[in-house]
């Protein structure tokens, strides 16, 4: 039998003969101190990807809708240029942006093989066009070994690689674990719906101008 507690209730304070923690916020100092084998993060998604870049999380559940929409016709893949530049309203036919800021030459790869799965292979659809932005430096760079590949785990519950940066190899291990416990306990999409309700810019700005009127 799994016993479990909530800390506010608790006012912070952990019982240590409890089997396991589920931590449903940032983990706080009194629970650093704790055997970490006894925690379970159900945040640890959260970490890896929205609080490094809520802005990927956002366009990734944006791209999901509009793949279940259907009626793709083309793709676009690249950085920031591409993602920020082009007008896609001038574009007649109807595209889906995979460019990211900060992306290379094997993200675009991947990320169009999962595009491909989702789009031709599940949903019989087919994509005729295909627009990739490139520059002088993308033949040689590598996300997973520059300074900024921490970016790299924003990509991951999508692509389920991070390349190079093996670092992160026994974190992602922890991880799939725990997400499996975690599924049996959680409500169904819950990052989804954390997402939206934590850090959705369009929830976010409403919030604004409605205060400001």
């Amino acid at each position: 039998m799994i016993k479990c507690i909530c800390l506010e209730k608790y006012g912070g304070q952990i019982l240590k003969d409890n089997d396991y923690i589920i931590v449903c916020s940032n983990i706080g100092e009194e629970i650093s101190k704790l055997k970490k084998g006894k925690i379970i993060r159900y945040d640890f998604l959260r970490l890896c990807a929205y609080h490094i870049s809520p802005e990927s999380a956002y366009l990734d559940i944006k791209l999901r809708k509009k793949i279940d929409i259907g009626g793709i016709q083309g793709v676009i893949t690249g950085l920031s240029y591409e993602q920020r530049g082009l007008n896609f309203e001038r574009l007649e036919k109807n595209f889906i942006c995979l460019a990211t800021p900060s992306q290379d030459l094997f993200l675009d790869y991947q990320n169009f093989l999962w595009l491909y799965n989702e789009v031709l292979i599940k949903r019989q659809e087919k994509i005729e066009y295909c627009i990739i932005g490139m520059d002088f430096y993308r033949l040689w760079y590598d996300l997973s070994l520059s300074s900024g590949k921490r970016r790299m785990l924003c990509f991951y519950k999508r692509l389920k690689t991070t390349h190079h940066f093996h670092e992160v190899d026994n974190w992602l291990l922890r991880y799939e674990e725990d997400l499996k416990c975690c599924e049996e306990l959680l409500i169904e999409n819950y990052m989804d719906e954390d997402f939206n309700n934590n850090f959705c810019p369009e929830l976010y700005y409403k919030k604004i101008m409605n205060n400001m009127k």
